[in-house]
C-alpha cells in the first residue's frame, strides 16, 4: 500500500524527532494513505516557501505483524480512540508501548474539539456527540526506529506553492 509524507522537504529516510507539541499517537513520524491530506500536511510544513514535498512510501501491515511489532489500530473515534488521543495530548512522556498506531484524523473542528474538552469546557459524552459529526482522514504513527524500517521509500512529488 501506498502512503504519504507531506513536509517542506524530501524524506527519503524517515527519522523519530522530539515533537514541541503533543500530536494524536505521540512522538513519530506520521503518514496517511490519503494524498490530499499529506498535501494539507505540506501546506502547514512548507509554509512562506516556494515548494512542497510529498514523501511517498510503500508499506505493509502484515509485514509488521511478521515481524512482531506491536500494532494498534482504531477505526472508529470510539471512547478508547478519544481517552489514547487525550492521553496522548495531555502527556508528552506517556509511552504507550506501540510500535505503529493507525486511525482516524479528526477535522480542523474536531481538534478544537479535543482542545476544548481538554480543557474542561465539556465532558467526555459531549465530546463523543460532537466528534459523530465531525469529518475524519486516516493517520498512521511510525513510533519506533523498527517500525521505520518497514517503510520503503518510492519517491516524491514537488508541489509548487503560491502564496
Amino acid at each position: 500500500m501506498k502512503i504519504f509524507h507531506g513536509s517542506k522537504e524530501i524524506i527519503e529516510f524517515p527519522k523519530i524527532l522530539p515533537s514541541l507539541t503533543s500530536s494524536d499517537f505521540g512522538t513519530g513520524f506520521y503518514t496517511t494513505p490519503e494524498y490530499a491530506q499529506a498535501v494539507r500536511w505540506m501546506h502547514v510544513a512548507a509554509r512562506n516557501r516556494a515548494a512542497g514535498f510529498i514523501s511517498i512510501f510503500n508499506f505493509t501491515l502484515q509485514d509488521a505483524l511478521d515481524v512482531g511489532l506491536q500494532v494498534k489500530t482504531f477505526t472508529t473515534p470510539d471512547e478508547e480512540f478519544v481517552r489514547f488521543v487525550c492521553k496522548c495530548h495531555t502527556d508528552a512522556y506517556w509511552e504507550h508501548g506501540y510500535d505503529i498506531v493507525s486511525g482516524p484524523l479528526p477535522d480542523d473542528r474536531g481538534y478544537q474539539d479535543f482542545t476544548r474538552f481538554e480543557s474542561g469546557a465539556f465532558g467526555e459524552q459531549e465530546l463523543k456527540k460532537r466528534l459523530s459529526k465531525r469529518d475524519f482522514s486516516h493517520q498512521c504513527l511510525f513510533h519506533t526506529a523498527k517500525a521505520l524500517n518497514l517503510l520503503k521509500f518510492v519517491g516524491f512529488r514537488r508541489i509548487r506553492l503560491t502564496w
